[in-house]
């Protein structure tokens, strides 16, 4: 009787995944049609409509990065489709949500000179918005505040550190990569290249030693033919 509750817990446990996988695999075919979509709305200009107005809200809010909305719902619905082990698509689209906003930031603190405390909060949103839309503004509304919100707080040098440091960050929580795993593919990569150098000057230091002993071999061999 044991025998056939565990049987049957197997076989139920086996289906519950298949069908786990087969929702999956449709979320994630949904997620690309989507991002696909999306992507040619806001990638193309000669556009009307509903498509025209949704690039422009988000232009306003991200400025050119508004592409980067697109390409987090492809990821996630590639992710949906490869991954063996069960996950939460929405969870993941809102990680990437956050990537967006905080590389908005990054880039808007490097490409930018205009901050929020140079302007009244009413102009300054205009033309964070509207230059957004344009294409002036390259990080959007959203870029503008988070980038002036620290730089009132520390300053625009170490603003751009935190938010470097923040979007690697953010970067390896979307992708579900670990600290410790990206430490140490750096120290991979740079013992990797210091071996290449060394193994390259090696080379040529001992083809230097190989041609001196061949002329000496040369100059003792004529020495001794004079002999």
């Amino acid at each position: 009787m044991g025998r056939k509750k565990s049987s049957k817990r197997t076989t139920a446990t086996r289906r519950k995944k298949k069908n786990n996988t087969i929702g999956l695999d449709f979320i994630g075919g949904i997620l690309i049609a989507i991002g696909a979509i999306l992507l040619v709305c806001l990638g193309f200009e000669n556009t009307s409509g509903f498509a025209l107005a949704l690039s422009e809200i988000l232009g306003g809010l991200f400025g050119v990065l508004k592409v980067g909305l697109p390409i987090v719902f492809i990821i996630v619905g590639i992710e949906c489709i490869i991954k063996e082990k069960a996950i939460y698509p929405m969870t993941e689209i809102v990680k990437g949500i956050v990537l967006v906003c905080v590389l908005s930031g990054t880039v808007y603190s490097f490409a930018c000179d205009k901050l929020l405390e140079t302007s009244t909060v009413t102009s300054y949103i205009k033309w964070a918005w509207v230059e957004g839309i344009r294409g002036g503004n390259v990080a959007g509304l959203i870029g503008g505040l988070i980038t002036s919100s620290l730089a009132s707080l520390l300053g625009i040098v170490i603003t751009r550190t935190v938010l470097i440091i923040l979007s690697i960050f953010v970067a390896l929580y979307f992708c579900n990569i670990s600290l410790r795993t990206f430490v140490v593919s750096i120290y991979n990569g740079f013992v990797a290249v210091i071996e290449w150098f060394a193994n390259m000057f090696r080379d040529v230091f001992e083809k230097d030693e190989e041609e001196v002993k061949e002329k000496e071999t040369r100059r003792r061999n004529k020495e001794l033919e004079k002999i």
